[in-house]
């Protein structure tokens, strides 16, 4: 099998403004040349083997978003993490896709850290949201915890619905798969409906209504949590998301075996 590339080169050389040959013509310093043009070799030439580990598809661009940290280059460290990967994922959810917590939490800690003072709050509580479920599964709750409600703290600083939907999302995940408390799971749900309802969010009802499904079957209330899925479902139909309709449809054929078994032992 041949070895592809993550993101296409020209679009990181657009997305982070970075050409060798601007570099040439720039007043730069010889050493930030060179770090750049590092930068881009690390983005533009790395080539992922289909087989190659999780950590390895991505240490390149791990490589570059130090690098520009270290170089102190706020907007292009900002617009690498915040580039799509697919119609889904920023890089730096993708990271968390692949399951990398430890270096998802190494790079906000340390973007965190450096860019302190330039950090407007809308992109604070995006890192903040993403360093919360980092630390969340990597279980470390009660940090993951204080930093969601960080976020809510933003949020309403802010008056944005959308980012207090994300910090009870990251609330409800830590409660649910992390805390196995599905009654505190349960309250945030149904405070991520509510707000994803009134701002008419479907992917985030969908998201809500099967989190409520997945407490249900945890108490073994198999019929309430296919009724919760088979809602989700048809939220999800509409929004054609094939990540969250997998999930749903998961917990629609978990639960109805579990039902099968329980109604016939």
């Amino acid at each position: 099998m041949m070895s592809y590339l993550l993101i296409e080169p020209e679009t990181i050389k657009q997305s982070l403004r970075l050409d060798p040959q601007q570099l040439k013509k720039s007043s730069l310093s010889i050493f930030k040349r060179r770090c750049y043009n590092a930068v881009l070799l690390h983005l533009t030439q790395s080539r992922i083997e289909p087989n190659a580990a999780n950590e390895q598809q991505i240490e390149d661009y791990v490589h570059a978003l130090f690098m520009l940290c270290d170089l102190g280059d706020f907007p292009r460290t900002k617009a690498l993490l915040m580039l799509p990967v697919n119609e889904t994922k920023t890089l730096h959810e993708y990271f968390g896709q692949l399951g990398c917590y430890l270096k998802q939490r190494e790079i906000y800690e340390a973007v965190i850290d450096k860019f302190a003072a330039q950090i407007d709050l809308r992109f604070k509580a995006i890192l903040l949201n993403s360093l919360g479920l980092a630390n969340g599964y990597l279980g470390k709750t009660d940090k993951a915890i204080l930093l969601h409600q960080e976020v809510l703290e933003i949020a309403r600083d802010l008056s944005d619905k959308h980012i207090e939907l994300k910090a009870y999302d990251g609330l409800a995940k830590i409660y649910d798969f992390d805390l196995e408390d599905c009654n505190k799971a349960k309250y945030f749900y149904k405070k991520m409906l509510r707000i994803a309802t009134e701002i008419n969010d479907l992917k985030y009802q969908a998201l809500a209504i099967l989190g409520k499904g997945n407490c249900e079957a945890t108490h073994f209330q198999y019929r309430e949590s296919i009724n919760l899925y088979n809602q989700a479902l048809q939220i999800g139909e509409i929004i054609d998301d094939e990540e969250l309709n997998i999930k749903i449809m998961s917990g629609i054929a978990a639960s109805y075996m579990k039902l099968s078994k329980k109604i016939n032992p």
